[in-house]
């Protein structure tokens, strides 16, 4: 049997409810797919990779982004780089747009990434928030298919 996929979130205080509601879109990826899912505040003293991962380390890291995240902040920075180094490849480090925060884009970690939902509006900003949470379900089923993919080859 294939090892389950790591994916480890990112989060800050206030954003809990928005935690919970991808934990429903990752119990979801869940039944199809192992993936082990772990959550971490931004804002937790930076940890020794190993206290964070597992022996193959974290495959995913998604980042939940909203006015609370303070990018500009140097201990969240400084967090999320030490978390970005753990998932390295292209498309595994995925900002998760909660609210409105034009700061994202000037953070030199997450500002070049593609996030989600899809066009890079938040999901407040969605008339339908159910369907902006659909579609983070679908691109993060969509990466962790990729990954087992990957990981299935020779």
């Amino acid at each position: 049997m294939t090892a389950p996929i790591q994916v480890l979130v990112c989060y800050v205080p206030g954003d809990e409810p928005s935690l919970a509601r991808l934990e429903v879109e990752l119990e979801a990826i869940g039944r199809s797919h192992p993936i082990e899912v772990r959550a971490v505040p931004a804002r937790a003293p930076a940890r020794a990779p190993s206290e964070l991962t597992t022996p193959g380390g974290v495959d995913v890291l998604l980042v939940l982004v909203s006015p609370r995240l303070a990018i500009g902040d140097e201990p969240s920075a400084s967090r999320l780089r030490t978390l970005g180094e753990l998932a390295v490849g292209p498309g595994r480090v995925v900002p998760i747009l909660l609210e409105p925060t034009p700061a994202w884009t000037r953070h030199p970690e997450l500002g070049t990434l593609a996030a989600l939902p899809d066009f890079a509006t938040a999901i407040t900003d969605w008339v339908d928030e159910d369907g902006a949470w659909a579609k983070v379900g679908a691109g993060l089923r969509r990466l962790v298919e990729h990954l087992a993919t990957q990981r299935d080859l020779p």
